[in-house]
């Protein structure tokens, strides 16, 4: 089994990297055999120029159009349209990026995570603990805090109050 089938969809630009190095090989083997002493990675430079200059740049061209013929074959052999895919692949992450992805599957993960669940007596100390927390950072504590965050039962839920809790599942 392939690295790529054991990691899946989380390799994409690994994956992605190793076609285009795979493709511009190949290129650099056909820029060879047609006498072409150029780089393969210059080839969009090299295509605007053929479209500019009627010199050895347009026998450039003239291979490439060979170039063009075998990649189109072959994209019609495969199964699904790779050009499409990619061009759909870009345009999806020019709506929202991987990272903005990552952050609502993170974010729906971590929700999903999050019970909520009726106060009981063992709560108590959690219950205190984080109501003071916050009580401490952004007011000052008074007696009638103390008292309910110390005696819930009795001055918060014994009168007809809730308290409802948040309990993260890991």
């Amino acid at each position: 089994m392939s690295f790529y089938s054991q990691v899946g969809e989380v390799a994409i630009g690994s994956r992605l990297r190793q076609l285009s190095e795979t493709l511009t090989e190949g290129a650099a083997d056909i820029y060879e055999l047609y006498d072409v002493p150029a780089d393969p990675r210059w080839f969009p430079v090299l295509y605007v120029l053929s479209k500019q200059e009627q010199a050895t740049i347009t026998e450039i061209a003239q291979h490439s159009a060979d170039v063009a013929q075998a990649t189109q074959m072959l994209l019609a052999e495969a199964r699904h349209n790779l050009w499409s895919a990619i061009e759909e692949t870009e345009f999806l992450l020019t709506d929202r990026s991987l990272l903005e992805r990552v952050r609502s599957v993170r974010k729906n993960r971590e929700s999903s995570a999050v019970k909520i669940v009726e106060y009981r007596p063992e709560h108590q100390a959690d219950f205190a603990r984080l109501n003071y927390e916050w009580i401490d950072r952004y007011f000052e504590r008074e007696e009638a805090d103390r008292q309910s965050l110390d005696q819930p039962e009795e001055k918060i839920l014994d009168s007809g109050g809730c308290i409802l809790m948040a309990q993260v599942h890991c």
